[in-house]
């Protein structure tokens, strides 16, 4: 352990050098990625926004938004609302829809759209999801 004496000044720590030139993958092995000056979460998510622009385009889809934020009336310990950001939301054939692009599921997923469909009455559609692999 190394003391300093009082009164000596504190130096900031040295930026960190990236020590690839991969990009650096998230938590469920996600990368993010940039089009069109827009950041994605995913590959997923980003071709699948490609696609729903096509579709609005196309007039098959409408009022196409992403990242929308949906609040639920309840708090966490701290005091802070829980929340839903939906990757994108439009409106289809005059019904309103809340698409999330996944991998795969989670329990914090699985828990966040029964809070939907309890709180907002919605249902969230999943799209990209990995079939799971047939196992021995």
């Amino acid at each position: 352990m190394v003391a300093r004496a009082r009164g000596s000044a504190s130096r900031a720590p040295a930026p960190r050098q990236a020590t690839s030139s991969r990009p650096r993958l998230t938590k469920y092995r996600a990368c993010a990625i940039i089009i069109d000056g827009v950041r994605f979460a995913s590959k997923r998510e980003a071709q699948r926004w490609q696609e729903l622009c096509q579709l609005q385009a196309a007039g098959r889809i409408a009022d196409l938004r992403r990242q929308v934020r949906f609040v639920f009336p309840i708090k966490t310990d701290t005091g802070r609302n829980v929340a839903y950001i939906a990757d994108f939301t439009y409106t289809q054939d005059g019904r309103f829809v809340v698409e999330d692009s996944k991998g795969f599921e989670t329990d914090v997923s699985r828990l966040k759209r029964a809070l939907m469909r309890y709180f907002h009455h919605i249902d969230v559609r999943l799209t990209g999801l990995r079939r799971p692999k047939d196992r021995p």
